[in-house]
C-alpha cells in the first residue's frame, strides 16, 4: 500500500509502498478513503521538539483525521463489520483508570493519541483499535466525514456554556474556529465575533455567517466589541490561536461571569493578568482536548444530518498523497481552510 512516512529526523517526509498492517483481535482493518492534515501532523512532518519528545520512533506513518471503509475485524470486535463507514476518534484510552471507568475516557490518565503515539492514517489502509474507530452514517461522505473530528473539538469547546442567544468571540479562523462559527450559529448565538490574522480565512468566517471579521492586527476589536456589548463584553470566547495576544485580548472582552474556551495550542507559555481579567471578573475557563467519547460524535453527526453545519465547506484543497509535499506547503501557510488526500 502506499502510505506518507516520516522516515528520519528533520523536516519532510516520503511516500513509499509498505506491507498492509494487520488487524490484531480488538483492532479494525479500514481502508482510508480521506484524510486530512492537522497541526499535529505540521509539527511531525517539520520535526520540531514537540515531535521529537512524542514520536516513539522512527518510520512512522503521518496523519489521524479520516474516514473511510471497515474491511476486516478481529476477532474480539463486537460493534463494527466489513462495510461499515467509519471515521477517526484519535483518543485511545486504557479503559482501566478511573477517568475510563467513570464516564472520562477521554482524559484517560495513560492516554495515547492514535498517529501520534502509534503508526497514522495517510495510507491506502490502517488498523486501529475498535474504540477509534467511529461508525457514521452512510450519507455521510467520506471528504466530511473526515472533518468530524476537528469539527467535534469545537463542538467540544462550545458545550462549556450556554451558547443560544448568546454572544461570542471566537479568535483563530483556521478550521477548528471556521468549524466554532458554523457549530455556534447553528445553536442558535445571537452574534459571532471572528478573529484571524488571514484575510483569507476571515473572509471564509464571513461567509459562515460570522457578525463581524476582525484582523488581529489591524483593527481595533476590542473598542467595537465593548462599544457594541454597552460595555458588557462577550458571553464566552473561544481561543483556536493559541497567541498571547488572542489570550489577552479576549479576557478583556469576556463579560464578568463569562466563560473561556482554552482550544489552540500555545507554542510556548501564556501569561494572564489573573485580578482583572480573571478574579475580579469571575471568569469560568476550561480547558478542551479532544472529543467526549462519544457524545460529541453523536452531536456532531446531527449538526451534519441537520444541514447546519457543512463540513465539507471548510476543505479548500483536495489532492492524491503523491502531492504530499504541496499538501503540506499549502497547510502551512495557515490561508486556506482543511487539505485532504484523497486515497
Amino acid at each position: 500500500m502506499k502510505a506518507i512516512i516520516k522516515e528520519k529526523p528533520g523536516p519532510g517526509a516520503a511516500l513509499k509502498e509498505l506491507e498492509m498492517p494487520k488487524p490484531g483481535p480488538k483492532d479494525v482493518l479500514v481502508q482510508v478513503k480521506v484524510g486530512a492534515i492537522c497541526g499535529s501532523d505540521i509539527h511531525i512532518y517539520e520535526w520540531n521538539q514537540w515531535a521529537q519528545s512524542v514520536v516513539p520512533r522512527l518510520p512512522h506513518i503521518l496523519g489521524h483525521e479520516f474516514s473511510g471503509e471497515v474491511v476486516e475485524v478481529g476477532k474480539e470486535v463486537h460493534h463494527l463489520k466489513p462495510g461499515d463507514h467509519v471515521a477517526g476518534e484519535t483518543h485511545i484510552p486504557c479503559d482501566n483508570c478511573y477517568f475510563c471507568l467513570t464516564g472520562e475516557r477521554h482524559i484517560c490518565i495513560a492516554m495515547k493519541v492514535y498517529g501520534v503515539h502509534s503508526e497514522g492514517i495517510f495510507s491506502e489502509y490502517t488498523a486501529l483499535p475498535e474504540p477509534c474507530a467511529v461508525k457514521i452514517p452512510e450519507e455521510i461522505p467520506f471528504p466530511a466525514a473526515a472533518m468530524m473530528e476537528p469539527c467535534g473539538v469545537a463542538v467540544h469547546g462550545l458545550s462549556k456554556g450556554i451558547v443560544s442567544g448568546k454572544t461570542l468571540a471566537i479568535f483563530g479562523c483556521g478550521p477548528i474556529g471556521l468549524f466554532g462559527v458554523q457549530a455556534a450559529l447553528a445553536y442558535g448565538a445571537a452574534r459571532v465575533y471572528a478573529i484571524d490574522l488571514s484575510e483569507n480565512r476571515l473572509k471564509m468566517a464571513q461567509s459562515f455567517g460570522a457578525t463581524k471579521v476582525f484582523h488581529a492586527d489591524k483593527e481595533p476589536l476590542e473598542k467595537i466589541i465593548l462599544d457594541e456589548t454597552q460595555g458588557i463584553g462577550v458571553d464566552m470566547v473561544l481561543e483556536v490561536s493559541g497567541s498571547q495576544k488572542a489570550y489577552d485580548q479576549g479576557l478583556r472582552i469576556l463579560r464578568k461571569g463569562g466563560t473561556f474556551v482554552v482550544i489552540g495550542l500555545p507554542a510556548k507559555p501564556i501569561q494572564l493578568e489573573i485580578p482583572t481579567n480573571v478574579m475580579y471578573k469571575e471568569a469560568r475557563i476550561f480547558g478542551i482536548t479532544g472529543r467526549e467519547m462519544y457524545k460529541t460524535w453523536y452531536q456532531v453527526s446531527a449538526l451534519i444530518e441537520s444541514r447546519k453545519v457543512n463540513l465539507e465547506k471548510v476543505v479548500t484543497h483536495q489532492l492524491p498523497p503523491e502531492k504530499f509535499e504541496e499538501g503540506f506547503r499549502i497547510a502551512k501557510e495557515a490561508q486556506h481552510g482543511k487539505v485532504e488526500f484523497i486515497f
